[in-house]
């Protein structure tokens, strides 16, 4: 690339943003609709997946790089001639924005409150197309390619990873309890097809054998990414081993979601003899947090309750008492998941190759080892306890001039 100025290259930015949003706009909602079966009685071609889009070629005098690059005349005749081919021949397709159809069968989440059953659908929905998607890989005769493997590798992701952080989502702040049960089995069963997947030695073998000598560098990229995460799944191990392996993390899916949803379903109450408490709350807070039959003002944990006392409360009392009763939720019931939790990692990480959990999570990040994550902790801890020990002093200086009855006369030595 010639072009090195700030200036030019802002505009390059901004013509590959230009230009993506112009090709999105047109053949993007192409790409995820099955038109309705009126396509038929209307004479317009049906769209049943993404094979059925209409494909465009176009011969590039050089590199794709050296049109982004180059002057406006030269790029906008292209963008003029890709525009002009893709509307003529969309408008023979039976398109519709698939929101509606969404919206009638499952309300947003913040419209009402979510129906479990739709919900589900929509979960294992996903789940059948990433299972398509893997099958497609599995069905292929003659060389894997980019368009016949990697693609519909990395549309299985996206419909797993698009289930698991949904199911998540639910599972965590969903009000009801029974929706929350739901999620929790829609969250083990993506995270059982997401594991099976990187266990996978035959899908593993196809991306490998990928001839990947004229692809661009963001795709080599990425395939060496995705490579490096089966094998730290274990996908090269022996069948004994990847079977372990796949009960192991199905454990450790179990003990997250226990340990999420033991913390979200004990509610803590906290009760105040004086309505004084309360001052500086809201008025519609006040009201609805009157004294009970004997007195006492509750206050639970729950976030419309917590949020807005740990805001805005005078009371030191008050907000000391919610915090603590806040931290204290799920114990000590969770203390025996989180013990299983850590096993079940040091397990994974040992048959891994790895001598602990924090090893193994670090193997594919920039930081790269449990010895030079604690090395830079203490990096910052030695740059930061100059300024950490000056501010604890004007903090303590402060809290010296207001002491409460809980609390030492000696709190500034402490």
């Amino acid at each position: 690339m010639t072009m090195t100025s700030t200036r030019k290259r802002k505009a390059v930015s901004h013509r590959l943003l230009l230009w993506c949003a112009n090709a999105f706009a047109l053949v993007g909602i192409a790409l995820i609709v099955a038109p309705p079966t009126s396509a038929q009685s209307t004479g317009k071609k049906k769209i049943n997946g993404q094979a059925d889009v209409p494909q465009f070629s176009y011969p590039l005098m050089g590199s794709a790089q050296t049109l982004l690059t180059s002057d406006a005349t030269t790029f906008a005749v292209f963008a003029s001639r890709v525009r002009r081919d893709l509307e003529s021949v969309l408008q023979d397709y039976d398109i519709q924005d698939p929101a509606q159809d969404l919206l009638g069968s499952q309300p947003p989440l913040w419209a009402s409150k979510p129906d479990a059953a739709a919900f589900e659908k929509i979960e294992n929905d996903r789940l059948a197309a990433a299972q398509h998607s893997i099958d497609a890989i599995g069905a292929v005769k003659g060389p894997h390619t980019i368009a016949n493997t990697l693609a519909p590798y990395d549309e299985a992701i996206r419909q797993i990873d698009t289930a698991k952080h949904l199911a998540d989502l639910m599972q965590s702040v969903h009000p009801d309890h029974t929706f929350r049960d739901h999620a929790t089995a829609m969250l083990t069963k993506a995270s059982a097809l997401s594991t099976e997947l990187s266990l996978e030695p035959n899908i593993y073998h196809s991306l490998v054998s990928m001839e990947l000598s004229k692809a661009d560098a963001a795709t080599r990229y990425y395939v060496k990414r995705a490579l490096l995460e089966f094998r730290l799944a274990g996908v090269d191990k022996d069948a004994a081993t990847r079977a372990r392996l796949k009960q192991l993390n199905e454990d450790l899916t179990k003990e997250k979601s226990t340990f999420v949803r033991n913390i979200f379903d004990d509610q803590k109450t906290i009760e105040l003899s004086d309505s004084s408490e309360l001052d500086g709350l809201p008025e519609d807070y006040i009201s609805r947090h009157k004294p009970g039959a004997d007195g006492k003002i509750r206050i639970t944990t729950a976030d419309p309750d917590l949020s807005p006392a740990m805001t805005f409360a005078k009371s030191d009392n008050l907000r000391r008492q919610l915090h603590a009763a806040f931290l204290d939720r799920a114990y000590p019931k969770n203390r025996a998941i989180l013990e299983d939790m850590l096993k079940t990692r040091y397990e994974i990480a040992r048959l891994l190759g790895y001598p602990t959990w924090a090893d193994y999570n670090a193997a594919d990040a920039m930081i790269g080892s449990a010895k030079n994550i604690a090395d830079f902790i203490q990096q910052v801890y030695v740059v930061s306890r100059p300024a950490q020990q000056k501010e604890l002093a004007m903090l303590l200086t402060e809290k010296q001039k207001i002491l409460h009855p809980w609390e030492p006369a000696g709190v500034g030595g402490h």
